[in-house]
């Protein structure tokens, strides 16, 4: 082991508050990295569209959808690299369906509130977790889809959760898709 002099209180060089002044811009460069990501990560502000996508229709991500009643309307709409969001208004109030591939599952989610054989639905607070397995996923139920908004407070619950369906939209008939992606950040 060196012994180090009066003068000298590190091998690297750095007294103890150059130290701690580069651990701290370490620390501010990781955080800056990681907030970088996330923003990467989340879809972008929603923009309201031209004219509302109305009700009934088979709406449309990369690998998941559902069906929006006859008396509901989706008014804005929001992407970006890793996920896509859309805002749903209609007579329950309103709601949002946003399809992610890299979400990351909270700790402490509550019990399965809803099951199909290809996806079940878990509650994370106010909002609600749809995890299936994917194209990208497929040996894997991944958290795949987050709902949320006042009308999954109400009885209308049931009837959201039995309109998401999960599967390739090549087959599914859509009437209205929303993707994400490079190819989003293109139009």
């Amino acid at each position: 082991m060196t012994r180090l002099g009066p003068k000298a209180d590190s091998v690297d060089g750095l007294n103890g508050s150059d130290r701690r002044l580069s651990l701290d811009m370490h620390r501010a460069s990781a955080a800056l990295s990681l907030t970088a990501a996330l923003v990467a990560a989340a879809p972008t502000r929603a923009e309201p569209l031209a004219a509302p996508v109305e009700g009934p229709a088979r709406i449309c991500f990369h690998e998941s959808g559902f069906e929006l009643a006859a008396d509901e309307r989706i008014t804005d709409v929001s992407g970006g690299i890793h996920a896509a969001s859309v805002t749903v208004s209609g007579p329950h109030g309103g709601y949002t369906v946003t399809e992610g591939e890299i979400f990351a599952t909270p700790r402490g989610m509550g019990l399965t509130v809803y099951r199909t054989p290809i996806f079940h639905i878990r509650r994370d607070g106010q909002r609600y977790a749809v995890f299936a397995a994917t194209s990208f996923s497929p040996d894997e139920r991944r958290l795949l889809i987050w709902l949320s908004g006042p009308a999954l407070a109400r009885a209308h619950r049931k009837a959201i959760f039995q309109g998401i369906w999960v599967g390739d939209p090549a087959t599914a008939k859509c009437d209205q898709g929303f993707g994400y992606g490079s190819n989003f950040l293109d139009q």
